[in-house]
């Protein structure tokens, strides 16, 4: 029975969003890249000069601007995720246009992240939206901060590690927050909560982004002289095999040098500073995301009583 016309008819099949909302998942992802290269790039200014500084500017400019473009093109179009889920705990037994109806306990997990609730009190609604928006800004800034920051003490440590140990510095450190935001290796030896968990999935991406940083210069001069090597081989000349050998031992050498102590002191501070930053500051953006889910349990549960005035017997 419709007691009342002038409200909506909802259906677990009504999973388009009428506009893209703001959704924090793009901004703190791409916005937090984008501040890590511009801090990047400030280090580099601080430590670097010359023609080795203004390759360093460039890429870092290139991946804020990249970044930058990514981040609207995602917060316009994430929300287009929703078509592929529908509504869950609808009415078990009322349909509206033979689809189930649902309810104020409904909810849709969006496959991008985060839950989109119903409150239907306009009041209850505009004080959820007001918390869960600003709880949501805190979070972008605290992960734009942090990797300004970050960016910054890693621009630093480029100080006197040559122009190849510059260059694979600033490609590997976008690659290593890449890796870092979901913990990915580190949830590739371990399971999802052990990584999550503060500190430990962190040490885990901030160790192997520092041997990957070591190695790197060395594994690319030795990778060279193999590929040279072979290729000498191929054609049958002695002087490509000896160029070959040659960039092979030098590369070598060049990782084994990389890895003592005092090569890797800068890089080694670098990295437990950074560590420090990224897990502190992850734990308090969750706890603005604990806040936020609390926030809106509580006021989903003081609209609990609200309907659109549809009644069924059953």
């Amino acid at each position: 029975m419709y007691k009342s016309k002038n409200v909506p008819l909802l259906t677990i099949v009504d999973n388009k969003i009428s506009g893209s909302l703001s959704c924090k998942s793009p901004a703190k992802f791409w916005g937090g890249l984008a501040a890590l290269a511009v801090g990047i790039a400030i280090g580099a200014a601080c430590v670097l000069s010359g023609g080795l500084l203004v390759a360093v500017i460039i890429a870092a400019s290139v991946v804020a601007v990249s970044s930058g473009v990514m981040m609207g093109i995602k917060i316009a179009h994430d929300c287009d995720s929703t078509l592929d889920v529908f509504w869950q705990k609808p009415h078990t037994t009322v349909r509206i246009q033979s689809k189930l109806a649902i309810l104020n306990r409904s909810y849709l997990n969006c496959p991008k992240g985060g839950v989109l609730n119903l409150i239907i009190d306009p009041v209850i609604a505009k004080e959820a939206a007001k918390q869960i928006s600003s709880n949501n800004r805190k979070e972008v800034a605290i992960q734009a901060g942090s990797q300004l920051v970050m960016g910054v003490i890693s621009g630093l440590t480029m100080s006197g590690i040559g122009v190849l140990g510059a260059v694979t510095t600033a490609v590997l450190t976008p690659l290593g927050y890449w890796s870092g935001e979901d913990k990915l290796i580190a949830k590739s030896i371990m399971s999802d909560d052990v990584a999550d968990t503060p500190f430990v999935g962190g040490t885990v991406e901030a160790t192997a982004s520092t041997v990957a940083g070591t190695a790197a210069p060395g594994a690319l001069i030795m990778g060279t002289g193999y590929v040279a090597y072979g290729a000498g081989v191929l054609v049958k000349s002695p002087g490509t095999q000896l160029l070959g050998g040659v960039a092979t031992a030098i590369g070598k050498s060049r990782i084994m040098s990389d890895f003592k102590p005092s090569s890797m002191k800068n890089g080694l501070i670098g990295a437990a500073a950074n560590l420090v930053i990224g897990e502190t500051t992850d734990m308090l953006e969750k706890s603005y995301e604990d806040t936020t889910t609390l926030a809106s349990r509580e006021l989903n549960k003081l609209d609990g009583k609200n309907n659109i005035s549809i009644i069924s017997n059953k």
